[in-house]
């Protein structure tokens, strides 16, 4: 986050502030809207558990973008039987979120493993 607050104060008429919340109150800010930049993370090898908080009727109102463009290519990248529909799908919600809400997006993936020194079998 620091790396991200230093590279928005090169910019004329940004500012900003570190407020660092603990666990439990990191999802009430969350769900409240109560932030101007939070980071959030859902892990997963599928994009659907990432766009489905996007639309109207997700139940938690996270980033909800109010439009029907973006909703429909969601449900048509959710219901798409293979994975050019699916793609032509989240590429037409690609281009939503270009143009009406713009994000920072990062992905970190760290994978550690700690065992002891006669387990076999392990492939990273």
């Amino acid at each position: 986050m620091k790396q991200l607050q230093t590279q928005l104060a090169t910019y004329e008429n940004v500012e900003t502030e570190l407020k660092i919340i603990d666990g439990p109150n990191y999802g009430i800010t969350l769900f409240s809207g109560d932030f101007n930049l939070a980071l959030y993370a859902v892990a997963s090898p599928d994009p659907v558990p990432q766009f489905t908080q996007f639309q109207d009727s997700y139940s938690v109102p996270i980033s909800h973008l109010g439009s029907p463009q973006a909703d429909k290519a969601i449900t048509d990248g959710m219901t798409a039987t293979d994975v050019a529909g699916r793609k032509a799908a989240y590429d037409s919600l690609q281009q939503v979120l270009v143009e009406d809400f713009p994000q920072i997006w990062m992905y970190r993936n760290d994978l550690d493993a700690i065992y002891q020194s006669d387990m076999t079998g392990l492939v990273a």
